[in-house]
């Protein structure tokens, strides 16, 4: 029964660090992206402007 609660255990833990894996790459991946939209913001910021000031035209 020791050998069974031990299997056990072993086969939680390494969910729980490929859960927890999954989870840090969502975030890395997460985070590259928003480093990637901010880079676009920052590389476009007069288009962005534009549209904003043809709404206020239009209203």
């Amino acid at each position: 029964k020791a050998e069974e609660e031990a299997a056990k255990a072993k086969e939680e833990a390494e969910a729980a660090a490929k859960k927890a894996e999954e989870e840090a790459e969502a975030a890395k991946k997460a985070e590259e992206e928003k480093a990637s939209e901010e880079k676009k913001e920052e590389e476009k910021p007069a288009e962005e402007e534009k549209p904003a000031e043809e709404k206020k035209d239009k209203e």
